[in-house]
């Protein structure tokens, strides 16, 4: 398997805001601390994390930063967006026509949203919002993407194929 389970993922996008021991991740992610604990396991066998001083932390060996590359592979990403779709709780799928207009309308609303993710991340970025924080279980996810649908149609045939 070249990606983590997303519960894997949240511990070490926790971690990487600041290392911290079960109870902290418990509280930062919000499951329950035996998943917390059980994931934990998986990840230090995988060598991706350590324990100093009491907290868990990304380990800095040569091996586990080859292995976060994979992690955050264009693969792995993939299969998290999939698993994330799959267990999203208001996901809305809309088929819609379209004339001209109202394709150009969408056009500058989805650029108006872009931007102001843009900002967001910027702001991050900047030091201006600190995402430390926020906790990572409260972190809102967008599901964002249209197509027409009978490339939808076309490509499903090409994964089932």
């Amino acid at each position: 398997m070249s990606g983590v389970l997303l519960v894997e993922r949240a511990i070490l996008e926790s971690i990487k805001k600041e290392p911290m021991g079960v109870l902290g991740l418990t509280k930062d992610i919000g499951v329950k601390k035996e998943i917390i604990s059980n994931a934990i396991r998986s990840l230090i066998n995988e060598d991706l994390i350590c324990f100093v001083d009491g907290k868990y932390e990304l380990n800095n060996t040569i091996f586990s930063k080859k292995r976060l590359h994979e992690i955050n592979s264009k693969a792995s990403i993939m299969e998290e967006h999939l698993d994330i779709i799959q267990n999203i709780n208001n996901l809305d799928v809309c088929k819609l026509s379209l004339d001209s207009f109202e394709e150009k309308l969408l056009q500058v609303h989805l650029k108006s949203f872009y931007e102001f993710i843009a900002g967001i991340r910027q702001a991050e970025e900047n030091g201006f919002k600190k995402s430390s924080n926020y906790r990572t279980c409260d972190k809102k996810l967008f599901v964002l993407g249209f197509s027409k649908y009978g490339e939808v149609i076309q490509n499903s045939l090409k994964v089932s194929i």
